[in-house]
Order: structure tokens, then sequence, then C-alpha cells
């Protein structure tokens, strides 16, 4: 009755934990489900690569960019992200930014999606149509999408695409 637990793992996922707590109100893993999700936007998360789930995410995530028969459809994945990942390699529409202009960038998608109190700006220079392009194919795909934000992301960043899945019925 008098033991505690200790655990250190040098691969930690705490802003992963932390940002779910601030969405949920405690720290819980999320699991995405990629075989129902048409469009996937990525948040700095090279999912296809790194983390606990990666091998059944790229399975589903293969399973949804094949097309065998003229009625099937192909999922897309936007990326936003500062270094060249495996997924971004992957992506329909990959956006190069700085690790200091993502938040800002998603606060403002997050804003579009009409997630409450999300305020987020483009920074001069950014092109705004593909962010706007981005917002009108994430409304269109509403319950059959994911946000995610990458495993080493801050806690804010995790809890705003929480937010946004939520406002999308994800």
């Amino acid at each position: 009755p008098n033991a505690t637990w200790h655990q250190y793992d040098a691969m930690h996922s705490d802003s992963a934990l932390e940002g779910a707590r601030l969405a949920f109100g405690e720290a819980v893993t999320t699991r995405y489900d990629f075989s129902q999700a048409d469009v996937i936007l990525s948040l700095g998360s090279d999912f296809l690569s790194e983390g606990p789930a990666k091998l059944r995410y790229t399975k589903e995530f293969s399973r949804k960019r094949k097309v065998r028969e003229a009625s099937d459809s192909m999922s897309r994945l936007y990326v936003l992200e500062s270094t060249p990942t495996n997924t971004g390699m992957m992506a329909d529409h990959r956006l190069t930014v700085r690790p200091s202009q993502l938040t800002g960038i998603a606060g403002l998608i997050a804003e579009e999606l009409g997630v409450e109190g999300a305020e987020g700006a483009l920074p001069e220079g950014f092109d705004a149509h593909t962010i706007e392009v981005l917002v009108e194919d994430l409304k269109e795909h509403a319950g059959k999408s994911i946000v995610i934000a990458g495993e080493f992301e801050s806690p804010f960043l995790h809890a705003l695409a929480h937010a946004m899945n939520s406002a999308l019925g994800n």
C-alpha cells in the first residue's frame, strides 16, 4: 500500500499527454483511426515513422491511398512541418513553416473551423489560398478527417488539434 511508481522514458510524450489534459481534463493517450479518414492534417507529426502506433497508422493510411477501381477515392494528406519527414514526403500538400509559425497557423485554421476562443494569423508572405482550401476540405469531410499534432509539439498545439477534431466531429 505504500508503494510508489516511478517511470522514466527518454523518448517521452509529455507534450501529448499535457495537451490531452488541457483538452479533456485528464492525461489520455490519443488513438487515431486513419482507415476512416478522408482528409488528414498533420501539424508537425511524422505519424508514419514515429510513435508507438506507427505501424498501424502506416497500414491504415496506406489502405486509404490505394485506388483499385474507378469508384475508389483516395484520402488527402496536408502537412505543415518545419523539417522534412517521411509523412511530409507522402503529402498531397506540404507546407514548410518555421517552428515559431506553426501554432499561429494552426490557431487560424482552428478559428476558421469554429473552435471557440481560437485565433491565429498567417505569417507575411504565406500562401493564404492553400489554407482556405484546407479549411474547406476539412469542413466538407467533417466526421471523416483527422487533425494530428506532432509528438514533440507544444501541449497547446496538441490541445488545439483535439479542439479541431471535436469541432469537426472526428
